[in-house]
C-alpha cells in the first residue's frame, strides 16, 4: 500500500505509548520442540532474546492466536499477545500438550511500553533483550513500521511525560495495517485475509498444526473470502466500530477499528479498518451506516506485500 504523506510522517515519528499485554510463558525441556510443531514460525531459528511474529492455528487452519514469540533461554519461551487473549492461547496450547514436558503459564494485563517510529530501535537498543519474564524487550516491527514492546514497568529513561494518547497509537496501528485480536482477528479468521502470512509463517520449517490450510491457500494464489482494508473517512462525522459498510448499496462488512487523531501537520484524520468481501475492488467509495445517517468512506487496497 502506498501511504499518504501524512500517514507516512505519522509512522516515522518516534512515539511512546503505555499499554497492557498478555504474556504466555512456555517452559520445560520439550518447550522448543513442542512450539516448533504448534507455531507457524520457525522457533528453532530463534536465538536467545530474539523474537518474531507468529500464528497459533487450530487444526482447521483458522486462527487461535497472533502474537510475538520470543526465546528467553534454551528451554523458555514467551508469547506476547493482545490483552484478554492470553487465556485462549494457554487453553489451545494445553489442549494438544500430551506427554510433553513443558508448562504453560499466563500473565494477564502485564504493563507494557510500545516504542514506535524510525528511531525506535536506537531508543531501545541499550535495553537488555534477555532478562526475566517480568521485564524484557521484543521486536514487534510490522512491515516498515518500527515497533518495539517493552514488557514490564516503563523504563525510567522514557520518563513520565512522553505518554501519548491512545487514539494516536490506534491511528498508527491502523495506518500500518497491524490487526488486533478481538477486533480484526478471531477464531473465524483465515490468516491470509489479514495479510499475516508473509510476516508470520515459515514455509521451510516443516509441519505444524493447521499448516494444511495455509499451504493450500498459498498454492492456489492466496484467494480468500475476505480482505482487511484500510478505510478513510471525512472529518465531518465519525463512524464507529460495528457500523455496516456498504458499497453500491450492498453490505460488504463492518468497521472493526476506528481512530480520529491529529496529523503532524495539524490536520485531522479519521482512519478505520474493516474485513470486507473480496468482491470489493479498491480503491473505491462506500458508506458507513450510523445512527445519524451515512458517512462517505474511501476504501483503499490494503497492505499487500
Amino acid at each position: 500500500m502506498t501511504q499518504s504523506s501524512g500517514a507516512s510522517t505519522l509512522l516515522d515519528e518516534v512515539r511512546v505509548f503505555d499499554d497492557v499485554v498478555d504474556v504466555v510463558t512456555i517452559v520445560g525441556p520439550d518447550a522448543e520442540s513442542y512450539l516448533q510443531g504448534q507455531l507457524s514460525q520457525d522457533v528453532l531459528s530463534l536465538g536467545a532474546g530474539h523474537s518474531a511474529w507468529t500464528l497459533l492455528l487450530n487444526p482447521n487452519g483458522k486462527m487461535a492466536a497472533f502474537g510475538v514469540v520470543s526465546r528467553r533461554s534454551n528451554d523458555r519461551f514467551v508469547l506476547v499477545v493482545d490483552a484478554l487473549a492470553g487465556d485462549e492461547v494457554a487453553e489451545r496450547l494445553n489442549r494438544f500438550k500430551l506427554r510433553v514436558k513443558a508448562d504453560v503459564e499466563v500473565r494477564s494485563n502485564a504493563p507494557a511500553t510500545r516504542v514506535c517510529g524510525t528511531l525506535a530501535a536506537s531508543l531501545v537498543e541499550h535495553l537488555h533483550s534477555v532478562g526475566d519474564d517480568s521485564s524484557f524487550l521484543v521486536d514487534a516491527s510490522w512491515r516498515s513500521w518500527s515497533h518495539f514492546i517493552v514488557v514490564g514497568e516503563r523504563p525510567d529513561e522514557f520518563g513520565g511525560s512522553i505518554r501519548t494518547e491512545r487514539s494516536l497509537y490506534e491511528g498508527c496501528r491502523i495506518c500500518a495495517g497491524l490487526p488486533v485480536w478481538g477486533a480484526e482477528l478471531s477464531s473465524n479468521t483465515i490468516a491470509e485475509e489479514a495479510f499475516l502470512v508473509d510476516a508470520s509463517v515459515s514455509f521451510t520449517k516443516g509441519c505444524y498444526t493447521g499448516q494444511e490450510l495455509v499451504a493450500r491457500i498459498d498454492s492456489r494464489g492466496r484467494n480468500v473470502p475476505r480482505r482487511l482494508r484500510l478505510i478513510r473517512a471525512g472529518n465531518s462525522a465519525l463512524p464507529a466500530v460495528g457500523n455496516d459498510v456498504l458499497v453500491d448499496g450492498q453490505s460488504v462488512g463492518v468497521l472493526t477499528s476506528v481512530a480520529q487523531f491529529v496529523l503532524p501537520d495539524g490536520s485531522n484524520s479519521v482512519v478505520a479498518m474493516a474485513m470486507l468481501a473480496r468482491s470489493v475492488e479498491p480503491p473505491t467509495r462506500g458508506v458507513a451506516i450510523t445512527a445519524n445517517g451515512a458517512i462517505p468512506l474511501t476504501i483503499e487496497a490494503g497492505w499487500e506485500a
